[in-house]
């Protein structure tokens, strides 16, 4: 007798388990995600350092191989990130032009994503306010940046963040970038953190 309570008991326990396990499944394939991954393939690009060390050769590996994989059959449309999606994010401090400077060990911190131009319609991230990347976005050309919902309800509280600008802390010479659109929030960390503010350089 006591060993078919016990039994009993553990099968209980078990299907207890299993039945929260399902839940929880279910809960996160229902999860927004910001983006549609159907038919999207994703794979890493890892560069030999010494052979690559110039930037301007790895920009041109960059644009070399979109080029390809745009033309291979079947491919609608091809981008570059430096973090995939669901794979994390870097971050940085920031600071926003007009606005007084935090004070000395608060600094904001942000997501930070170095992306190619065609990155936001590959993932299918909507546009909220004024526009996307182009191909003029250029090292040569004035600096921009583009942010996230999150990002704009964080720092600006209703007011029209477009033409503001902020300064990412990130590399060695950080400049003033112009806010020239607002994107929808796209899960980078995991499907159970909610995003936070996120910024997206051109690459």
């Amino acid at each position: 007798n006591l060993m078919v309570m016990g039994q009993v008991a553990l099968s209980v326990m078990l299907l207890v388990g299993s039945g929260l396990l399902i839940r929880s499944f279910l809960r996160l394939t229902s999860v927004p995600l910001g983006f549609n991954p159907d038919h999207v393939l994703t794979f890493w690009v890892q560069m030999g350092r010494e052979k690559y060390k110039d930037p301007v050769r790895r920009l041109n590996f960059y644009e070399e191989t979109l080029e390809r994989t745009q033309a291979l059959p079947g491919v609608e449309s091809a981008a570059f990130t430096s973090f995939l999606a669901l794979n994390g994010y870097a971050t940085t401090f920031y600071s926003i032009a007009g606005h007084p400077a935090p004070p000395r060990g608060q600094e904001p911190e942000t997501g930070y994503k170095a992306i190619s131009p065609d990155y936001f319609r590959v993932m299918q991230i909507p546009l909220i306010q004024g526009r996307y990347f182009t191909a003029d976005e250029t090292a040569e050309a004035p600096p921009v940046v583009i942010v996230n919902r999150t990002f704009v309800d964080t720092v600006f509280h209703g007011e029209d963040p477009l033409g503001k600008r902020l300064r990412l802390m990130w590399g060695h010479e950080p400049r003033w970038r112009e806010i020239i659109g607002v994107v929808a929030d796209a899960r980078d960390a995991d499907l159970e953190t909610t995003p936070g503010p996120e910024c997206y350089v051109p690459l």
